[in-house]
């Protein structure tokens, strides 16, 4: 009985136990609860704040019905179609009316754009391409044209470059106004009734670019300016270069330049020279020079901006006197160790000898005569021939017919050009000892200037080896009355090899008797024939000879004494006959046995002069020589160049109007009719065109235009019709030349009143011109999801055949075109290129390309202990923009900046004043903010969040850095990341085993009772 009460007891004391830890459980259950039920609270309420914000921020407005929308607003208006997003275009542009009528008079135009102006209103449009006469746009040019008369607005002007107005067309038609007239753009052509601009068209405003270009020169003392002319076709027009000189871009600027001259010794043969010594460019302009030398050359210039051309001239006091050391053979003649020996320089390499002198050491008192040291040839060579500056030395009267001197102590005098020449042969060596056994004679020449000033003189000395005779004919070509064979082409027959073979100037052939088909002693005969290359004719022969050819003995005997008699005979090769080389009795069998072989392989060769020489036959003891020449003569035939426009040539209808075809004023009948030929001036003389000649093809004319055709370039075209297989740009530098001469046997061009002039045929070449019209849509992606048509570009693409292909380009918009934009190069939207065929589709190419918003990331984090879990943190964005950026694109827009809040919001205009816009973070937020221009300066600065946080921030997760205050530049994307740290400890509370003993205790109680109650229970079961 008594077990029982203790029983009921204790499971009295048990239960209450139980209970009473129950209840303490209970009770930290509720706390714990109640903070969880605070939080979700807390969150409820901040989502709904900005739900609330939102709703405020894109609430639509209620307007009344004669209000309109505000750009911004209008933008963010939902759009029907998202496949065609609908465009926004300045008032000038939109034509609301699509019945507007096709014409109009220009004074409606005059009567609108007066009542604009009344308004204060910008009457512009951008309906406007500015090109330069190649078609390329004008970097820099306006985008935009006022309206009006283009004679009012045809001035181009962008710092440091200069253009000419060349024309305004719309659709290749001149247009001489642009207006506007209910939202429709016209044109028109005469000044009265206006067009409508259709929507494709746009007004072309061409211009001539052009450079400034001065000239200086730096001249040294007593030297007068140099001469300076410019290049214009093959005349040398003197330059004023005390004024700027205009140079159009595209075209070379061709100058001569000549040094000027000594001003203390004006007419005294002893004046200095001067030489250019450079010609530089101040702006970078490539400067080649095309022929000439340091005395007189011309330069080509390429211009790219205005220039200033700097000349220097140097004295150049010391002249130069050189000598040939070898023949045409390339056997060396000259002893050069015993000419150096008297003063000569060997110049090694140029097979020359020099010797200088200055003009001062020439005695006046000689009558400026020069002493020129003596020089020594080889054993076995003379000097039978002589040249000096181009020009034959020729004997005077007193010299007995002699050029050079045949033996020692001879002297003779010749007077070539300006100069007084006397030639002495000084000494004769036949010694085997000593120096001796090298040399064979020593020869002076002494120099007088007759006329002008001294200058350089190259000798061309013509030698002959002893060992092949005495007798030995020099041929002698002439070209322009200068010694070169430039414009001959000359052959001699070989009749041991029955072919022609090549002669040069200043060859050398022997004459001497020959064994010939087993007689000895069978006079030599030499059969020499020519032909004028391409451009040049024959010149005056001598006296009694036909034209081109001239021969004569300048040495030898008594030439009638029998048996030792020498014959000659030239004329045209038509004329050549069995007797044409006989004198007298005496016969010439190797002619008589060689010259019908000779002159059919001449003929056939088209040579059309001929020389024959027949040697004399000396006496056995007759050791005199026998020197003859045989000379070809010819001179630059004057050509003309005549332009054609190709009308009716199988492009070009005939009677199409053609402009920039070049016109010569100085080859027109009576000036009046137009006359596109060049070259010899039959007045004056002067403009003569000849081989080496170069002009610029198209003579300095705009290229030629005509409408519905593309120009593509010059051709050379003959008397036959054959057009040359080169094409030549217009502008382009051209030689006349052996290789393109075949080109000038034109005989019917006409020059003033006559038709019969000969030269070249240049005709224009064009194709005719297929175009379509390409253009390229610019589309912003707006951060509210709509796509906005921000720009169209045109242009055309040419096609020159029926289905042919090409392909079409859009070029994206460099990064800050569309401030806040850049071009997005992932979107599978763009069309970068398309392939576009020529065909009956008159439709314009559409290609677009798309563009995203810049973004900036802005993000907080709050670590450590936090007190606030509800703490806003409020930031500015501070925008600076570009230096120099003008008033208008310097300040940011309202609706031009998008911030979105949460990765599920909607984009919302950020509102900015003065270039700042604040917003606020709270702990773990973050936001996006688009738009922001990339080139301007940004700054974020958080607000001061107080004493009990650190601030550091990160840019695009690099180091974190303390402080408040982040300055970037914009790019295409940035994050920055502010991180605030709690500076606080957090305080001792809660429940832990130090401070919840009470709690432990019960539990163990707990445990026990629970323990007590399951043992009883288990008693009671047994009993």
């Amino acid at each position: 009985m008594r077990h029982n009460i203790w029983k009921k007891y204790l499971k009295i004391v048990c239960s209450c136990i139980l209970i009473l830890s129950i209840c303490c459980l209970s009770l930290n259950v509720v706390e714990a609860s109640d903070a969880i039920v605070k939080m979700e609270s807390d969150s409820q309420e901040t989502e709904d704040f900005i739900s609330d914000i939102e709703n405020q921020e894109t609430e639509p407005e209620i307007l009344a019905d004669d209000e309109q929308l505000s750009e911004s607003e209008q933008i963010l208006e939902p759009e029907n179609d998202p496949e065609h997003p609908a465009e926004t275009e300045d008032s000038a542009d939109q034509i609301t009316d699509m019945d507007a009528p096709e014409q109009i008079s220009v004074q409606s135009l005059e009567e609108e754009l007066l009542a604009v102006a009344e308004n204060g209103e910008e009457a512009s449009t951008d309906r406007v391409e500015y090109v330069d006469v190649n078609g390329n746009p004008i970097a820099g040019a306006p985008s935009v044209i006022k309206f009006g008369a283009i004679a009012d607005h045809k001035e181009l002007s962008i710092e440091g470059r200069h253009f000419e107005f060349k024309s305004a067309k719309v659709n290749g038609k001149n247009c001489v106004y642009i207006g506007k007239y209910n939202d429709t753009i016209y044109y028109s052509t005469d000044g009265v009734i206006a067009i409508k601009l259709e929507e494709a068209q746009k007004l072309t405003m061409m211009y001539q670019e052009y450079y400034l270009v001065s000239i200086e020169e730096v001249v040294p003392d007593n030297c007068t300016p140099g001469t300076i002319t410019q290049k214009n076709g093959s005349l040398d027009v003197p330059l004023d270069i005390s004024n700027s000189i205009r140079v159009n871009a595209g075209e070379n600027f061709m100058i001569s330049v000549t040094p000027g001259t000594d001003t203390s010794k004006a007419n005294d043969p002893r004046a200095k020279r001067f030489k250019i010594a450079s010609v530089v460019s101040q702006n970078g302009a490539t400067i080649t020079q095309e022929n000439g030398d340091e005395y007189k050359a011309t330069y080509s210039i390429n211009v790219v901006k205005d220039d200033k051309i700097t000349i220097t001239y140097e004295e150049q006091s010391v002249y130069r006197i050189t000598i040939n050391t070898k023949d045409i053979n390339g056997e060396e003649y000259i002893n050069i160790a015993h000419s150096v020996a008297k003063g000569w320089q060997y110049l090694e390499g140029q097979d020359k000898i020099m010797w200088t002198f200055t003009p001062d050491k020439v005695s006046e008192m000689s009558g400026y005569e020069l002493d020129i040291p003596a020089f020594h040839t080889n054993r076995g060579y003379r000097v039978i021939n002589m040249v000096v500056n181009g020009a034959s030395i020729q004997s005077t009267s007193g010299s007995g017919g002699r050029e050079v001197p045949i033996n020692k102590g001879d002297t003779v005098s010749s007077a070539p050009r300006n100069l007084d020449l006397t030639t002495e042969m000084t000494n004769s060596y036949t010694s085997k000892k000593d120096d001796e056994k090298d040399c064979s004679y020593e020869y002076t020449i002494s120099l007088k200037v007759r006329t002008g000033k001294f200058e350089d003189y190259n000798f061309t000395l013509v030698p002959y080896k002893e060992e092949h005779g005495r007798q030995a004919v020099t041929v002698r070509l002439l070209t322009d009355g200068s010694r070169n064979g430039e414009g001959l082409d000359v052959v001699m027959w070989d009749y041991e090899k029955q072919a022609l073979v090549p002669i040069k100037d200043n060859q050398t052939v022997d004459m001497d008797p020959v064994t010939y088909e087993g007689s000895k002693k069978t006079r030599q005969v030499r059969i020499f024939f020519a032909k004028p290359k391409a451009g040049y004719t024959y010149d005056a022969g001598q006296a009694g000879q036909i034209t081109g050819v001239s021969y004569g003995r300048p040495h030898g005997a008594d030439q009638t004494l029998d048996g030792r008699k020498s014959d000659a005979n030239a004329g045209n090769i038509n004329d050549m006959t069995a007797t044409s080389l006989k004198s007298g009795k005496t016969s010439y069998i190797i002619y008589d046995n060689q010259w019908q072989a000779a002159k059919e392989a001449a003929i056939k060769g088209g040579y059309t002069r001929y020389i024959a020489w027949g040697g004399a036959k000396p006496l056995d003891l007759d050791n005199d020589w026998y020197l003859y020449d045989a000379t070809f003569m010819v001179v630059s035939s004057g050509i003309y160049v005549h332009y054609n426009s190709g009308a009716g040539m199988g492009v070009l209808p005939n009677n199409v109007d053609v402009k920039n075809i070049p016109d010569n004023p100085e080859t027109r009948s009576n000036n009046k009719t137009p006359m596109h030929s060049y070259g010899k001036n039959l007045e004056t003389g002067k403009g003569t065109r000849a081989i080496g000649t170069t002009f610029i093809m198209g003579e300095g004319w705009a290229e030629p235009t005509c409408e519905g055709y593309e120009f593509i370039g010059w051709k050379l075209k003959n008397k036959d019709g054959k057009l040359s297989q080169e094409t030549y740009s217009n502008g382009e530098l051209f030689t006349i030349s052996d290789e393109n001469y075949g080109y000038a046997n034109n005989t019917d061009l006409p020059v003033f009143a006559s038709n019969n002039f000969t030269g070249y045929q240049i005709v224009a070449q064009w194709k005719k011109t297929a175009k379509k019209e390409v253009k390229v849509e610019h589309y912003l992606k707006i951060p509210d999801g709509k796509e906005k048509l921000e720009k169209t570009t045109s242009g055309t693409i040419s096609f020159s055949a029926d289905g042919e292909s090409v392909k079409a380009f859009a070029n994206p918009e460099p990064d800050g075109t569309f401030p806040g934009y850049v071009f997005d190069e992932s979107d599978k939207q763009n069309t970068l290129v398309m392939d576009v065929t020529n065909n009956a589709s008159s439709e314009p190419v559409i290609l677009r390309l798309y563009y995203k918003p810049t973004v900036l990331h802005v993000s907080k984090t709050v670590e450590g202990y936090n007190q606030e879990p509800n703490k806003e943190f409020t930031f500015t964005l501070t925008a600076t923009p570009p230096a120099g950026a003008d008033q208008g694109t310097s300040q940011i827009k309202d609706g031009q900046i998008y911030i979105t809040k949460g990765s599920k919001a909607k984009a919302i205009p950020l509102s900015f004043a003065n270039n700042q816009a604040t917003f606020t973070l709270k702990k773990d937020e973050s936001v996006k903010i688009n738009c922001l221009p990339t080139g301007w300066s940004y700054k974020v600065s958080e607000e001061d969040p107080g004493k009990n946080y650190k601030t550091t921030y990160k840019i695009n997760n690099g180091s974190a850095t303390d402080g408040r205050d982040v300055s970037y530049e914009m790019d295409k994307e940035t994050d920055i990341a502010f991180i605030n740290k709690s500076t606080m400890e957090p305080p001792v509370t809660g429940r832990t085993l130090a401070n919840n003993g009470l709690m432990v205790l019960m539990f163990f109680v707990l445990a026990i009772s629970m323990v007590g109650m399951v043992f009883f229970k288990r008693i009671n079961k047994k009993n």
